[in-house]
């Protein structure tokens, strides 16, 4: 798990955006916390490391490609916020090579009584 402080840090810098609160909605492959900035929610992902059916950020991009083409034809599905330079995928420097994330907006997430 990721501490908060640097969570709300990288949302801020990587989306340009101050959230209010950060929740651990699950914990595994990867994490996916609810974030709240300005009274919405919206889930920030970080994809795991070192998984073999992934071979690299083609892989990951393909999926936020497909998100994004879901939504766009009618499909209540959530899909990624693009970083002001456009990417939509988020990264850091991280002891398995470069930690990967991205952000999404259409979550209805649950509240949980974590808060920042």
């Amino acid at each position: 798990m990721l501490s908060t402080p640097w969570l709300v840090s990288l949302v801020a810098e990587d989306y340009a955006l101050t959230p209010s609160g950060i929740d651990l909605l699950q914990s595994g492959h990867n994490e996916t916390y609810a974030v709240e900035v300005g009274g919405n929610r919206s889930a920030f992902r970080v994809y795991g490391e070192e998984k073999s059916w992934i071979r690299g950020v083609g892989d990951l991009l393909f999926e936020l490609d497909l998100l994004t083409d879901l939504r766009t034809v009618g499909a209540p599905v959530s899909h990624p916020i693009g970083r002001p330079s456009g990417d939509p995928l988020g990264g850091w420097p991280s002891s398995g090579g470069t930690g990967t994330a991205p952000y999404f907006r259409g979550v209805g997430a649950e509240r949980s009584t974590s808060r920042i």
